[in-house]
């Protein structure tokens, strides 16, 4: 048994701290440990998790922007070939751009009824009087990372040739 000092005394304490506390020899106890170990395992998962968070969020958005680069060079491919009346889907197919990750395709052509009419209403046939001049294109991008992911595309496209311009096919 250890010698208890008095309190007056300056050569060690009155008290037996390692026992009070539970402690044997100096050291943790096992609950101890253990119960730092949880907490240092929580607060790496959530690091981690964290990370994972930000990886995957990146990841997302560099696809999204992707995706974005390569839907504009689709409008701005349609948007430079010629303008064709009344066409089907296969004539626009081949001014559509190649892209590694995707496919294209030109899904619907449709045609304004009327380029007098407010109403904007299109249809999937030439108009018996012929082409109006506007046309919607319609078309399909489908990743080859994502196979079931698409996204659609509707294209706008007028004819703005000049009529009697001694150039066929030149833009006003």
């Amino acid at each position: 048994m250890r010698k208890q000092v008095p309190p007056e005394s300056l050569d060690g304490p009155a008290v037996d701290l390692s026992r009070a506390f539970g402690r044997g020899a100096g050291g943790f106890a096992l609950v101890e440990v253990l119960a730092a170990m949880l907490l240092l395992s929580v607060a790496i998962g959530a690091v981690f998790m964290t990370l994972l968070a930000v990886f995957t969020s990146s990841a997302m958005n560099r696809n999204i922007v992707l995706s974005g680069n390569e839907a504009t060079k689709v409008v701005e491919s349609i948007q430079r070939a010629a303008y064709e009346p009344c066409p089907s889907a296969s004539n626009y197919s081949s001014a559509l751009p190649t892209t590694p990750k995707m496919t294209l395709s030109v899904t619907k052509v449709e045609y304004i009824v009327s380029s007098v009419s407010d109403s904007g209403s299109f249809q999937a046939s030439c108009p018996g009087t012929g082409d109006k001049g506007v046309q919607r294109v319609t078309v399909t991008a489908r990743a080859t990372a994502r196979p079931g992911g698409s996204e659609t595309l509707v294209i706008f496209k007028r004819n703005d040739t000049c009529p009697g311009s001694p150039t066929p096919g030149k833009r006003c």
